[in-house]
């Protein structure tokens, strides 16, 4: 009698949560449509089967609508939790108050997105037009959703104040709290060259940021909608696309055609931080937080020298200091990615079985291509074989930006074990992808004057000996720089420039250990000045990674301005994807 009492008492008080499973199920049930990084479309299903059981697939709309089924599924409250192993991709989301969205992020091969799935023709809440201070702003698309979108003139010559002005892009993503706080987040394009108002809408930890604070996004002069300094590519030629990061079809053309619509010398950092304060003030706040990725940290810390008394926090991701000199530091940090990733193979049991003597293998092909380049045919983006050489130089720099990337870190010991034997077909693969990547994101002619402004000038002969000797790049990127800023027109900086910047306000530095361009100790070396930093070092972090923790990291310190009680130690769980593991020949 008694067990038979206790059965009924726990079937009683299931009974509810049966129910709200069911009603859960029932809330996210049927078709959901978004866009990845606004440019892949997918319909997400979510349908019971035959055993009544809730089953999903997604749907890539502009992948010949390729269909991938949902592996896992988790649905607590609500919360959602989708898993697709065939891509290696998960979708973690919360149904809105009105059951219209699922609002989440999607996480593939070691990146980040936001994505937000919506019911078919459901209403978005729309913005209106309104005015921010002295600037008027009207709705606009932005990231995944919408943004207010104004512009702020300036004068290009801000010394002068005469002559031809620049209208400066502004993107606001508003801030989602009733009552937003008082300071605004300013965010700071990479590159140099990239747009703040493309490079922020899709980072997951603007999200997070934007639940109480305006981010207030300026396209820095000479990039995205603010008088963009471009350079045309030669996007058919892979030989091109080989050459280095900072290849243009005609450097001269590029200059001669940019000198009818901007004054070259007038696009340096200290310069483009003067507009950010001026459209700081134009929009009416009286103190702001810095947010900086890559270049972008640069910039931040510069405005922070110029204009600290307007600034209240700042976080800086993967950080530059002043004295930074790009490309000079690429050789030893380019090094110390590849001793990482090699380290790394040698401890994963599978990519050292694979791989037994991938750093032995990387140096033979760096000896050979300095012995001879390597010549072979590739197809084009016609399908036609194209001709091409790579040297040792272009090799290792082109290594750099893949090993930004988790997704194709992953396979770098294959790539290399491939080159190894004299095939470079996926090296070449995976370096093609990524410049066309880079330069469909850079202005290059604004990349041209802020490094020949800033950075080329206080390279010495004796710094190139002294950071180049013994590495696997030597002084190609620095050559490379050098040749195009003697044709370039820059302004002439004053070296205090490269001074380190002092300031009191509260900043948080995270690096990854394993980054190629902005590893920890440059970091550290930025820090030495400011008084209340915080460096947080990601052991398996590689250039901006992305990852919840750091995200919770990010919107706890610009809350409450300060590291106290934040715990960095989730930093130690961050991992990059699994080492590919090649099949048996066939």
């Amino acid at each position: 009698m008694l067990r038979k009492t206790v059965l009924a008492v726990c079937l009683f008080a299931l009974t509810p949560w049966f129910h709200s499973l069911a009603q859960q199920k029932k809330e996210v049930t049927g078709e959901w449509d978004g866009t990845i990084a606004g440019k892949l479309r997918i319909i997400v299903r979510l349908e019971p089967g035959a055993d009544k059981a809730l089953h999903g697939s997604l749907e890539s709309v502009d992948q010949g609508h390729l269909k991938i089924d949902v592996d896992e599924m988790s649905i607590d409250g609500t919360k959602v939790q989708l898993e697709m192993k065939k891509i290696g991709a998960s979708y973690n989301a919360e149904l809105s108050a009105d059951g219209s969205e699922l609002v989440g992020t999607w996480q593939q091969g070691g990146a980040r997105v936001p994505l937000t799935l919506r019911r078919p023709g459901a209403v978005r809440a729309e913005l209106k037009p309104t005015v921010r201070g002295r600037i008027s702003l009207n709705p606009c698309p932005a990231g995944d959703g919408q943004g207010l979108c104004g512009s702020y003139e300036v004068y290009e010559n801000r010394v002068t104040k005469t002559g031809r002005k620049i209208a400066l892009h502004i993107l606001i993503l508003p801030a989602l709290a009733e009552k937003p706080a008082a300071d605004a987040v300013f965010g700071f394009g990479g590159g140099p060259g990239q747009a703040a108002s493309e490079a922020y809408p899709f980072a997951t930890f603007v999200a997070a940021l934007r639940k109480q604070r305006d981010i207030v996004l300026i396209d820095q002069r000479g990039t995205g909608q603010s008088n963009p300094l471009r350079c045309a590519y030669d996007e058919s030629s892979i030989q091109a696309l080989l050459s280095g990061p900072s290849f243009v079809k005609d450097l001269d053309a590029c200059r001669k055609e940019l000198d009818t619509k901007a004054d070259l010398t007038q696009y340096t950092t200290s310069i483009a931080a003067d507009d950010a304060d001026e459209v700081r003030d134009a929009l009416g706040y009286e103190k702001i937080d810095l947010l900086g990725g890559s270049y972008g940290t640069l910039a931040a810390l510069v405005y922070l020298r110029q204009h600290g008394d307007h600034v209240r926090s700042g976080v800086l991701e993967g950080v530059a200091p002043p004295d930074y000199r790009l490309p000079l530091p690429f050789a030893k940090t380019i090094q110390s990615a590849l001793d990482h990733l090699f380290a790394d193979c040698a401890a994963d049991a599978k990519c050292h079985a694979n791989f037994p003597n991938l750093k032995s293998e990387f140096e033979t092909v760096v000896k050979r291509l300095d012995a001879a380049p390597a010549t072979f045919e590739f197809p084009g983006a016609d399908g036609k074989p194209q001709t091409v050489t790579l040297s040792r130089g272009a090799f290792v720099s082109g290594l750099r930006p893949m090993l930004y990337q988790p997704a194709i870190v992953s396979r770098l010991p294959y790539i290399l074990h491939r080159a190894f034997e004299n095939d470079f077909k996926l090296y070449t693969t995976a370096e093609n992808a990524m410049r066309r990547a880079v330069n469909q994101s850079i202005a290059r002619g604004l990349a041209f004057s802020v490094d020949c402004s800033d950075a080329v000038p206080f390279i010495t002969e004796g710094d190139i000996a002294r950071e180049t000797a013994g590495t696997y790049l030597g002084d190609f990127d620095v050559r490379t720089h050098e040749k195009i800023c003697d044709a370039w027109p820059h302004a002439k900086v004053s070296r205090d420039f490269l001074d380190p910047v002092r300031s009191d306000a509260p900043m948080l530095l995270i690096s990854g250990e394993e980054d190629p361009a902005t590893p920890p100790w440059l970091a550290q070396h930025a820090a030495e000045k400011l008084t209340h930093a915080s460096v947080v070092a990601i052991p398996k972090g590689t250039h901006l990674t992305g990852a919840e923790c750091i995200d919770h990291m990010i919107e706890q310190f610009v809350a409450q301005g300060s590291m106290s009680g934040i715990d960095t130690g989730c930093v130690n769980e961050v991992r990059n994807p699994a080492f590919f593991a090649p099949g048996p020949a066939k």
